[in-house]
């Protein structure tokens, strides 16, 4: 399965949203680089996923 991490999205009453894009452009990158499993708690669904770098979209 494939999917598609936006790194722009944001929810909109984030009080801090440009340093939220810093935050998660620096956990994906290092998820990326160390090969790491997120986990989603909340998601019926998808449990977890790893990452791979993709072409931009």
């Amino acid at each position: 399965m494939l999917l598609l991490i936006v790194l722009s999205y944001v929810i909109g009453y984030d009080m801090r949203p440009l340093e939220t894009l810093t935050e998660k452009q620096a956990v994906l990158e290092k998820a990326v680089e160390n090969n790491c499993l997120l986990f989603f708690e909340h998601d019926l669904t998808i449990e977890c996923i790893s990452l791979e770098r993709g072409e931009k979209v």
